[in-house]
């Protein structure tokens, strides 16, 4: 069964795993650093994934991915409540959702990812 999804400001949860996203919103061309706070998961903060989907209405399937297989990526920085993908960069305006890998092995293709919070680029 899927999980219940609620969307709160920039914390999106699926039942009780619940993860914020920062920043709320950057502007095209800015590099920034993406960081996820993710206290429930994993016991390995270098084994998290996440990838990244332009409009609400995509869902997370890897085909989906709008950064070049990010998925494949560990995080630049790394810890057990938090991880960050630095040097992120965006041509494109938008509104882009972070679907993050739940799954005990992030770094195959056959994980499951969910949509949890998202961010503007203007």
């Amino acid at each position: 069964p899927e999980l219940e999804k609620i969307t709160v400001g920039n914390r999106g949860c699926h039942g009780n795993m619940c993860v914020e996203v920062s920043p709320k919103a950057v502007e095209v061309g800015d590099t920034f650093t993406l960081v996820l706070a993710t206290p429930f998961l994993p016991p390995d903060p270098w084994s998290q994934r996440m990838f990244l989907v332009n409009g609400h209405d995509k869902d997370c399937k890897v085909e989906n991915d709008v950064g070049a297989h990010v998925w494949k990526e560990p995080p630049t920085d790394a810890a057990p409540a938090q991880a960050m993908w630095r040097g992120m960069r965006f041509t494109d305006r938008g509104q882009y959702d972070v679907c993050y890998c739940i799954s005990l092995d992030c770094a195959s293709g056959s994980s499951v990812f969910v949509k949890v919070a998202g961010f503007t680029v203007s």
